[in-house]
């Protein structure tokens, strides 16, 4: 069934959803108990909405600051700081390249500078925005994972775990993201695909008690 000549709707009367299918000229309607439907995350129960586009700010943080990183240590791999001279330099633009070419990029940092003409580095640090920067990558990683209700180990984030509470976190990742997906597929399949009685509810339990097994 294409998705794009679907539509779901709850009737007035029974409210009961209603599927219908539109192909053509031909609309033809489908009652619950004939269409496989796991729902997902949702506010009215018939429209379904992407964790990825509720979201879509927070991700996109997340792809801003990471290329702000990729620019900044990119372009600015070098003595942070400016070059004094105590005279009038002739060629400020070849001297500026000349410098570049020595210290600029990631394979040249922390080089030593070598001086000439009476000349002064002073150094210049780091606005304390920019380097925030490292701490909001952090925050946008356990935001993402707060979306998709996974615990921050589980994708390599290892600041906040433990030998003592890691064991918990995959637990309550069992309990709190799988069991719920797993109820959802035990109700869809046991409306769709089993008659009344052909069901084995134990089936489900065992499959959750393997998970937190392994």
């Amino acid at each position: 069934m294409s998705f794009f000549r679907r539509k779901i709707i709850r009737d007035e009367k029974t409210k009961q959803l209603v599927y219908r299918h539109t192909e053509g000229m031909k609309t033809t309607e489908y009652k619950p108990e004939q269409i496989f439907h796991i729902p997902g995350l949702g506010f009215d129960g018939v429209k379904g909405l992407s964790p990825i586009a509720m979201a879509r700010e927070a991700i996109g943080l997340a792809l801003a600051t990471e290329e702000f990183g990729a620019r900044f240590f990119g372009n600015g791999a070098r003595p942070g700081g400016i070059l004094e001279h105590p005279g009038v330099v002739k060629d400020p633009e070849k001297l500026r390249k000349s410098w570049e070419e020595v210290y600029k990029g990631l394979q040249n940092s922390h080089k030593i500078a070598v001086l000439e003409e009476g000349m002064k580095y002073h150094e210049i640090g780091i606005p304390p925005e920019d380097a925030q920067f490292l701490e909001i990558r952090q925050f946008q990683l356990n935001e993402i994972c707060r979306i998709f209700r996974v615990p921050p180990h589980l994708v390599g984030d290892l600041t906040r775990a433990t030998f003592s509470n890691i064991e918990h976190q995959s637990i309550e990742f069992v309990v709190h993201t799988i069991r719920p997906w797993l109820v959802r597929w035990e109700q869809a399949i046991t409306k769709c695909l089993f008659r009344e009685g052909e069901f084995d509810e134990d089936l489900f339990t065992a499959l959750v008690e393997e998970i937190r097994v392994k």
